[in-house]
């Protein structure tokens, strides 16, 4: 019943054929189901990850977003929520610029955002490609810098008010000491006068005596003022050190120590360097205390102003040996007639100045052979404040006059 046309069916040949399809379909079978179990681990491992990559995006204490390429939010985490004070379902569907400048989003950084009356966020920014499924999308770091700020904020005010403080004490003790040591030579002087009065007034007056009496008074008005220029001298701190310094890395530690100050008051300040690598000869902590004090002086002056900015800038006159620096701000500027005047002690154009800053400024560049003054030639609108210090380029060998 197998035959055909006299041809056998069941042969050999035929039966080994069948035999070896089967074998191969047996192996394929089995060669699937591995596949397919490899496959569903695969799969587990995967949702796995995937549930504890989400675990840890949800949970995370730091702020995170996921926005696509048309800067929509299409994911956030429960720290970003409560950060913006809105819900996760309130965020997802929110374009970035609601709740980010869009700049800083793309530029990274810190800033601003106003939350509302009163409420102000400082936050740092930071972005990274996330590829998924072939979609370009950003995952963004927010780390909220509020409080560190306010803290640093707070610092600068009670550091302000401590130096503000020492040099209300440091003059106290110096007009405490002019009070005590003046006081005697000054007595001597009033009775000496007063003799000599009574003397000249006397019918027949005696002039001889009198004539004493005055000169006794003119030797204590003379020890009076060798007791002022001793303690000039001892206020005047010591004779300045000095050595060649590159200025570049001089301007560089003024833009440091003036970082807080200058934020502080949410000024603007900039530094222009020399054109050459230039060389000044100084002593460079008093130098820096100049540089600094007419920092602060700038930052004083800016800060109830709209426009905020400082201006630190050098140039070099070759014919003198001398480089220049200038420090501009865009103040109200100095009062009429008064320029001359602001470099003498005690005097103050701020309502809690004490008026010794600028004096010891003068102190400092003149014993450093240099002058210093004042004008209101600067293109920020305020005032300027120019002193001068020998210099050189970087490579000559020669001194300065």
């Amino acid at each position: 019943m197998f035959a055909s046309s006299g041809v056998a069916l069941v042969t050999a040949r035929n039966v080994g054929i069948v035999l070896l399809f089967c074998t191969g379909l047996a192996i394929s079978g089995e060669m699937t189901q591995r596949l397919r179990r490899r496959e569903r681990r695969a799969a587990a491992r995967m949702f796995r990850r995937e549930q504890t990559l989400q675990t840890m995006f949800e949970d995370s204490p730091a702020a995170m977003l996921v926005a696509d390429s048309r800067d929509t939010i299409a994911a956030a985490n429960e720290a970003a929520a409560a950060l913006f004070g809105m819900s996760c379902t309130n965020l997802i569907g929110l374009r970035l610029s609601a709740v980010l400048p869009l700049g800083t989003v793309r530029d990274a950084g810190v800033c601003s955002v106003e939350m509302g009356p009163g409420r102000a966020l400082h936050l740092n920014v930071l972005a990274k490609p996330l590829p998924i499924k072939g979609q370009t999308y950003r995952m963004i770091y927010i780390r909220n810098e509020t409080d560190a700020m306010v803290a640093a904020e707070n610092l600068s005010v009670t550091q302000r008010e401590l130096y503000r403080m020492a040099r209300a004490t440091t003059l106290n003790q110096f007009g405490s000491s002019i009070a005590h040591e003046l006081n005697q030579p000054m007595a001597f002087v009033a009775n000496y006068v007063g003799a000599a009065h009574a003397l000249i007034t006397r019918n027949p007056p005696d002039l001889d005596i009198a004539r004493g009496a005055l000169d006794d008074a003119l030797k204590q008005v003379f020890r009076a003022s060798a007791v002022l220029k001793k303690l000039k001298e001892f206020v005047g701190r010591r004779a300045p050190t000095l050595s060649w310094i590159d200025m570049s890395s001089l301007l560089v530690d003024i833009e440091k120590l003036g970082r807080m100050a200058v934020r502080e008051a949410g000024a603007d300040l900039h530094i222009v360097f020399p054109d050459e690598p230039t060389e000044i000869l100084c002593d460079a902590v008093q130098l820096q205390q100049v540089m600094l004090n007419l920092v602060v002086n700038a930052v004083d002056a800016v800060r109830e102003r709209s426009d905020r900015r400082i201006v630190v800038r050098t140039w070099r006159k070759p014919s003198e040996d001398r480089l220049i620096v200038a420090v501009e701000d865009s103040g109200c500027g100095l009062p009429d007639g008064d320029g001359h005047r602001l470099f003498a002690p005690f005097r103050s154009t701020k309502p809690e100045g004490v008026g010794i800053g600028l004096a010891i400024c003068r102190g400092i560049v003149e014993a450093h052979g240099g002058h210093i003054w004042c004008d209101a030639i600067t293109e920020l609108g305020g005032a300027r404040f120019l002193f001068t210090v020998p210099s050189r380029l970087q490579g000559e060998t020669g001194h300065a006059a």
